[in-house]
């Protein structure tokens, strides 16, 4: 079995053996040696690398991060589960970090990104038969852990279909509340304490869920998806925020929900087209999905909403079928119901823009697109731009204040998923890094896990 960093880093001498092996047996046949050589194979004598190969040496430094960055992809992270699975390669990592029956696999994962502290740890992985099971915990300081565990369940017949259920525990901290609005500073609801310069809260948040899921596979293409979750959250200031905490910035009847436990119940019901043969590796077709959920608080004083929204993407492949070109956009809306005010981090933000943003309000829209390309085997390279607003109705969305973004970055995938990505995004005179490995994406347009 071929180990894939052979096929990257040195593809001629993994080319050249099947060649060979074929000219020798010809070379049997005809009394003529034949040497199984780059050199020979390649039908004349040269250099591997001659000294005035100006096209190979700028490949080789374009291709210099991608290939150690799947280096380090498939040898030390969480990632390589995803192929190993999917894909049957690299059985020695599979011996190395799964158990002798290969049904539990311990490995370790990462995940940095600006405006986040970064977070490592560790991903057990349980599989048998039609069940399987994953334990995640993270650590990036006191006010910065998670743990996580699913299980999951799949029946194939008559109907493809998945059970889960998941549990989620974590601190976060230095997050942070603009207001609401396209333009905060110019919005009643909003409400600044006398005195203060700063326009945007830092807070902290724990929570607690648990997530229980139904997906369907009705037809070839189509998906239906059913979940319930209950979420409890406590948002206070973040610790060492000083004057920029959340409760120093705005008055205390503009943040709802904030130095207090809030508890809600989510269901949703979404219907989902998607025509692509791979979620994984660069394809051709079309996305469409449209969403409608409930959101129930649990005690008296927590607020209940309905929540409705849709997403379209197409995948237009450009010059060959392994360039792909996605115009993407999606819109959520969210209406509070009753007399009790929705908290301030359940209004909707644009979750799918890459760049910096942060202002909510009762409708988000993201508008992008992304030219994506094949540049190696389980890795794909991606240039993108994004656009977002957000505004109390529909009609009131306008250019005037949308915010922009724009990046370019690597992903690793397998046949079915994306597993790790690299990626910058330039916004608002700011740079925004994205770094995670073994770390399943939430995928586009995901609710339940915001």
């Amino acid at each position: 079995m071929r180990h894939p960093w052979l096929l990257l880093s040195i593809p001629l001498g993994i080319v050249s053996a099947p060649v060979a092996a074929r000219g020798q047996e010809g070379a049997r046949a005809s009394e003529t040696p034949v040497v199984g050589s780059p050199e020979d194979v390649a039908g004349r004598e040269r250099d591997a690398s001659e000294s005035d190969d100006t096209a190979r040496d700028i490949a080789e430094v374009a291709l210099y991060l991608p290939r150690n960055v799947v280096d380090l992809l498939f040898i030390t992270t969480g990632a390589a589960t995803g192929l190993l699975d999917d894909e049957q390669v690299v059985p020695r990592l599979k011996d190395t970090f799964y158990s002798e029956n290969h049904e539990i696999g311990v490995f370790p994962t990462a995940f940095v990104e600006t405006g986040f502290s970064p977070n490592i740890g560790a991903r057990m992985i349980a599989s048998i038969d039609n069940f399987a099971s994953t334990l995640r915990a993270g650590y990036g300081g006191p006010d910065t852990t998670v743990v996580e565990s699913r299980l999951r369940l799949t029946g194939g017949h008559p109907t493809p279909t998945v059970l889960s259920l998941e549990w989620l525990q974590d601190r976060r901290t230095n997050l942070g509340f603009v207001g609401l609005g396209p333009s905060p500073e110019d919005d009643p609801r909003n409400q600044f304490r006398p005195g203060t310069t700063f326009r945007s809260g830092s807070y902290r948040e724990r929570r607690q869920r648990v997530i229980l899921g139904l997906g369907v596979r009705a037809a070839p293409d189509l998906e239906l998806m059913f979940s319930n979750s209950i979420k409890a959250r406590h948002v206070d200031d973040a610790p060492d925020a000083g004057a920029a905490g959340l409760s120093d910035v705005f008055e205390d009847q503009s943040i709802p929900g904030a130095g207090e436990t809030t508890r809600m119940t989510y269901t949703e019901a979404a219907l989902r087209v998607d025509t692509r043969v791979s979620r994984g590796a660069p394809a051709t077709g079309a996305m469409v999905e449209a969403y409608s959920g409930l959101y129930n608080g649990m005690r008296e004083d927590d607020a209940d909403a309905f929540g409705a929204g849709a997403r379209w993407a197409a995948y237009i492949p450009v010059y060959r079928v392994t360039n792909i070109l996605s115009p993407r956009i999606a819109i959520d809306t969210i209406m509070p119901l009753g007399n009790a005010p929705l908290p301030f981090n359940d209004y909707l933000t644009g979750s799918d823009f890459r760049g910096f943003d942060g202002r909510r309000d009762k409708v988000a829209m993201v508008a992008s697109i992304d030219y994506r390309w094949t540049v190696m085997k389980f890795i794909a390279a991606r240039v993108f731009g994004d656009a977002t607003n957000v505004a109390p109705d529909v009609p009131s969305l306008a250019l005037e204040h949308a915010r922009y973004a724009w990046g370019f970055g690597f992903d690793l995938h397998s046949s079915s998923t994306q597993l790790g990505r690299v990626a910058a995004a330039f916004s608002e005179g700011d740079v925004r890094l994205f770094f995670s490995l073994g770390v399943a994406p939430s995928g586009f347009g995901d609710r339940q896990h915001r």
